[in-house]
């Protein structure tokens, strides 16, 4: 479960703020705070996994966005970096680069790759790989799906190089691995081998 931190000035901003991640997490503690003193004092007492803030647009401009009207706080690494990883989990059969990562957490892509880098010691480029390989390796096993098609789902638009780098992190093709860890070998469109 995880806890999130809501930092809004009013009411109206923090109840609209919390249908929306209602709406993607039901399983999630909200607390809310007033300003960002109160949210920094919350977090040491009782921590918090993401801390959404929206203390400078109106409540009238916040349901005229299209996109989430809500960032991450400018905070220490560790928070920043968590919600990068949340994010990049959450979205990683869409294209992601570093400037755009680097936005949502306002920080410049160089500094974004260095801290991410310094912290957990892996490139921002292999976490985004690391997560869309397991994501595809789970899909092998758990569902009855092509490898084409399963590349196309977690972000590759390109089978051949999601074979590549598959074998590379797992030392087989993608066919080899679910060959080895079903029951039934299964791989295929319709169940052929």
């Amino acid at each position: 479960m995880q806890k999130i931190l809501i930092v809004a000035e009013g009411v109206g901003k923090y109840n609209y703020l919390r249908s929306l991640i209602e709406e993607e997490q039901e399983d999630a503690i909200i607390r809310r705070c007033t300003n960002m003193s109160e949210a920094a004092d919350t977090i040491r007492s009782e921590g918090a996994d993401i801390v959404v803030a929206d203390v400078s647009a109106s409540f009238a401009d916040v349901k005229k966005a299209d996109e989430a009207p809500f960032s991450p706080t400018k905070g220490n690494a560790k928070q920043d970096l968590g919600f990068i990883k949340q994010y990049i989990r959450n979205h990683y059969s869409e294209a992601i680069n570093n400037k755009k990562l680097a936005a949502i957490v306002h920080l410049t892509p160089n500094y974004l790759c260095t801290l991410f880098r310094q912290v957990e010691k892996i490139t921002v480029r292999a976490y985004i790989e690391k997560v869309r390989l397991e994501q595809a390796a789970y899909l092998l096993i758990a569902e009855k799906t092509s490898v084409n098609d399963i590349s196309a789902l977690v972000g590759y638009k390109q089978p051949s190089y999601f074979c590549r780098v598959f074998r590379n992190y797992y030392n087989e093709t993608p066919s080899e691995y679910r060959l080895r860890r079903t029951s039934d070998g299964w791989f295929g469109k319709n169940g052929k081998k």
